[in-house]
């Protein structure tokens, strides 16, 4: 975003985050800010932007740009289409901040030690060991040379978010897959079979190259299969699993709060076969009788069990 040609001096103690104005005014004499009258009610006067170092103008930027993060929509035109849609992502924007930080701090390490080749050198020894960990555990080892190529990019853009990344914004939400090509893929994956996915590309490879298709690569058939596993969990546990893997993972539940009955509200009865042979108490005979225990839902204890006739 564009600075403003001006701020006063509670504008900019808010924005360098100073408890009072007094540290502006001695920054401001630090520095040799010039100022000039300020116009309408109260008076008083504004400080030139064109006039400060490039440090301050580059933390004044900085700092608009996180307090207007979450309205830039009213700022996207002022920037190349890829890096708004790249604004839009968070973790992009929050590392495109972080760098415009570490080109801040490499601005005041000029403006204290100088900017010739070995202070460059040393500012970029000193980032590596540790100086700032939270940012070189953000950005990332870099060269003087890019922190050199990131202050012009923001300065041409005006603003810091031109640092975010890009790769791959202009293809986000395109795919090269015409329906004839996801048909095929899935024509291979969903199948009761299970095959690997691995075998299915090699699979649709083949059957692309035999119709003349194009002819995709394996990474974006793994992805668009990805992504229908997530979209349509339920399709793809039911071709590839079976109807009881469906009906277990995807199909509605219901939990019982036992917390609603008293004892003896609810009984459970369930039977289980046993695989030994006893008499049978009517005919004497041998036969596998069939156990069956009554559970009461609320107290979770068993209430008893009985023996009625099984199998022969």
């Amino acid at each position: 975003m564009a600075l403003r040609e001006a701020y006063t001096t509670k504008e900019l103690a808010a924005v360098l985050g100073y408890a009072t104005t007094r540290s502006v005014f001695l920054r401001a004499d630090r520095e040799a800010w010039q100022s000039r009258k300020r116009a309408g009610r109260g008076g008083g006067k504004e400080w030139l932007v064109a006039s400060m170092p490039e440090e301050t103008r580059l933390t004044i930027r900085t700092a608009e740009e996180k307090h207007a993060a979450a309205v830039c929509s009213e700022r996207h035109s002022a920037l190349p289409l890829t890096t708004t849609t790249a604004i839009m992502d968070d973790s992009r924007r929050y590392k495109a901040l972080a760098k415009a930080d570490l080109v801040r701090q490499y601005l005041a390490w000029q403006r204290k030690f100088g900017a010739t080749r070995t202070q460059k050198d040393a500012f970029i020894t000193a980032y590596k060991a540790g100086a700032w960990p939270r940012l070189l555990e953000e950005v990332g080892p870099v060269s003087w040379q890019t922190l050199e190529r990131w202050k012009l990019e923001q300065e041409r853009a005006g603003s810091v978010l031109a640092l975010a990344d890009k790769r791959g914004i202009a293809h986000r939400g395109r795919t090269a897959l015409t329906e004839r090509h996801q048909m095929v893929i899935l024509g291979h994956v969903l199948n009761p079979n299970a095959p690997n996915v691995s075998q299915c590309v090699r699979e649709v490879r083949k059957k692309f190259m035999a119709e003349g298709l194009y002819i995709p690569s394996e990474p974006t058939i793994r992805r668009f299969v990805t992504r229908y596993t997530s979209e349509c969990f339920d399709e793809w546990t039911l071709f590839r699993e079976g109807k009881k893997a469906w009906n277990d993972k995807c199909a509605i539940s219901l939990l019982r709060d036992w917390s609603l009955v008293d004892v003896g509200d609810v009984v459970i009865a369930d039977g289980h076969t046993l695989n030994f042979e006893t008499l049978n108490p009517e005919t004497g005979k041998p036969k596998r009788m069939t156990i069956v225990l009554f559970y009461d839902g609320a107290c979770n204890h068993p209430l008893g069990s009985g023996l009625i006739k099984g199998k022969k």
